[in-house]
């Protein structure tokens, strides 16, 4: 959006977004609350499934997405 005001020379900034319906932060949040608050890893779940969330909690591990999960109470 500053780039388009920047070429059309129009004096105007950036909304703030905070607060939207699709930040992530509240996406995860909600998610975590439908659970009742239970983790991904509690929730019960057939052998495929459980293989595939420990696949992908793996490929995660260190980055920026697990420490939001831990944030919420996802995992």
């Amino acid at each position: 959006m500053e780039a388009v005001y920047a070429l059309m020379n129009l004096d105007s900034g950036v909304p703030e977004v905070w607060g939207s319906a699709f930040d992530i932060r509240d996406l995860v949040h909600a998610s975590v609350a439908l659970r009742d608050g239970k983790k991904l890893t509690e929730m019960e779940l057939g052998f495929k499934e459980k293989f595939a969330l420990k696949e992908a909690l793996k490929h995660i591990q260190g980055s920026d997405i697990e420490k939001l999960l831990k944030m919420h109470g996802a995992i």
